[in-house]
């Protein structure tokens, strides 16, 4: 079809430029040709992924590594519900993602019910809103008010359906309509109950989850601890909210079970959950043996279930009520969190596993020595993400990438690929479970010219769920695989290859790969023994 313009589809891109997207994550299909001609029209680059699933992650990604609405670009039925987990994914972290898909003609459909499916009414479930475009006027305006969503903290999912004849038809301009939005700040009396709850307490702390974890945010949160002695206690999600060199810093919980970092747990009395929700680490995990009172500090209302139910809600902009509380005239005992710092820091440091092959504590630990400020680690999902999370020391709030709230696997790849798009020294660690998942999308990295080390713990099966069967006296069953030559995998992609049988060659790979241009995959066999220590 030749160009024409403005169209609904044109409309749509202006509004979305409008809002900030510099970028489209996307796989072009017969019904969203109108959107790829108007991202061509107006100039949006369009990163072509080589699966649904792959351009979501990046989508989310970048969302939570930019802090603006991220947008991902999908075809009707197979290809929209590819973006499932990906959305649901961005929905409980709270990463603002705009998916854009589309669909059979609303008028004139000669295929009748050919690949109609109702994504729509698949998607209203699991994410923020989910809406079809049936008024080529109306495009612009549906599309803002799915970005509104989107953004409004904590961030959110959405989805928009846009049927192909709608996209291509003509509109009177190609609006342009932007969300300016200022975020609603928490009650003073609110505050001032906080500082009072604290006030009486003997051995506060903070656990600080995903919402604490952006610039503004992490900032105030910094701020507070260093005027008040207040320590912090992190989620998986919420690694790297204060660094956790600072002696504030009660490093993380690692495994959904009591572990080293409930030390500090155990002797508290009252704990502020700061961006904290239940679904990016079970409540019960941290709670079922000290069932302590708890504070809500958030952008949104708590969602509550067994083991968080918290006696007072402080809603409004985090980064705003951190700023007053460290303002307040507040000071507690840093004794026992200095104590409990102290006992971790041992625990962690006295751990370790056979001298006789690599384990995931081995990576870890070659990895930490190396890190600097603007890199960041990605982790695809499977019993390596615990020890990171136990032993990785993030020192910024992008240190550490992983998803503790889908725990989906097939997006370590895609986190790293986008990190390092975005000028990040990005490495990836993916289990060769979750690597061949979306291995396509190595020529992805390879095609944006990235620099980037993917490190493959390779254990030939599904580790994590090879380890719970072992745990629960069951055969091993089910959970064995047979992989490629991952080093001729990674050449046959244009990819540097490398194969290491111990860390001390695994640190000399790690260097040689940091110092060299373009994509570098390390396989690397791992030994899961040391999970005993779990």
């Amino acid at each position: 079809m030749p160009d024409r313009g403005p169209t609904a589809a044109d409309a749509i891109v202006a509004t979305l430029l409008a809002n900030g997207v510099d970028t489209v994550f996307a796989l072009p299909g017969e019904e969203n040709l109108p959107m790829v001609s108007a991202l061509r029209r107006a100039g949006l680059p369009m990163i072509v992924c080589r699966h649904e699933q792959h351009a979501g992650f990046m989508a989310v990604t970048n969302a939570r590594l930019t802090g603006r609405p991220a947008v991902c670009l999908a075809t009707l039925g197979p290809g929209a519900l590819n973006l499932a987990t990906p959305l649901a994914q961005a929905q409980l972290i709270g990463a603002p993602v705009l998916a854009l898909t589309g669909q059979k003609p609303a008028r004139g459909n000669d295929e009748g019910s050919f690949q109609m499916l109702d994504v729509v009414g698949s998607a209203r479930p699991i994410i923020a809103s989910a809406e079809s475009v049936t008024d080529p006027d109306a495009a612009a305006v549906t599309v803002a008010r799915a970005l509104a969503t989107a953004i409004r903290p904590p961030g959110a999912a959405v989805l928009v359906e846009i049927p192909e004849d709608v996209a291509s038809s003509p509109v009177a301009a190609a609006a342009t309509v932007a969300v300016d939005r200022f975020h609603p700040v928490a009650d003073s009396r609110a505050i001032a109950a906080v500082v009072d709850r604290v006030g009486r307490a003997a051995r506060p702390l903070i656990l600080a989850g995903r919402g604490s974890v952006s610039g503004a945010t992490s900032t105030a949160l910094t701020t507070l601890t260093e005027q008040t002695g207040l320590s912090v206690l992190a989620t998986q999600m919420g690694k790297g909210a204060i660094s956790e060199m600072n002696p504030r810093s009660l490093r993380s919980l690692g495994i959904h079970r009591l572990d080293h970092a409930h030390l500090a747990l155990k002797e508290a009395d009252l704990v502020l959950a700061v961006g904290y929700r239940p679904s990016e680490h079970p409540p019960l995990s941290w709670q079922q043996d000290f069932n302590l009172p708890v504070i809500h500090l958030a952008d949104e209302p708590a969602d509550r279930e067994p083991g968080y139910e918290p006696e007072l809600e402080v809603v409004g902009d985090l980064a705003t009520t951190l700023c007053r509380l460290a303002e307040a005239d507040l000071a507690v005992d840093t004794d026992w969190t200095d104590e409990a710092r102290r006992h971790i820091e041992k625990l962690l440091t006295d751990e370790s596993g056979p001298d006789d092959s690599m384990d995931p504590l081995d990576v870890v630990r070659l990895m930490a020595v190396r890190q600097q400020a603007g890199d960041v680690v990605a982790l695809d999902n499977g019993v390596y993400k615990i020890w990171f999370a136990r032993h990785y020391p993030a020192i910024e709030p992008t240190s550490l990438i992983l998803d503790n709230a889908t725990a989906s696997m097939g997006a370590g790849l895609a986190s790293a690929t986008e990190a390092a798009r975005l000028g990040f020294r990005a490495t990836a660690v993916v289990g060769d479970g979750g690597l061949l998942m979306n291995i396509g999308d190595l020529e992805t990295a390879v095609r944006l010219g990235v620099d980037l080390v993917i490190v493959v713990v390779r254990d030939d099966a599904y580790g994590f769920i090879a380890w719970h069967q072992d745990e629960q006296n069951r055969a091993r069953h089910g959970v064995r695989f047979g992989n490629p030559d991952l080093v001729g995998l990674a050449e046959s992609f244009g990819c540097a290859g490398r194969r290491v049988t111990s860390a001390d060659e695994l640190g000399v790979a790690l260097d040689q790969a940091r110092s060299t241009a373009g994509v570098t995959m390390i396989d690397c066999p791992i030994d899961y023994r040391i999970n005993e220590q779990l």
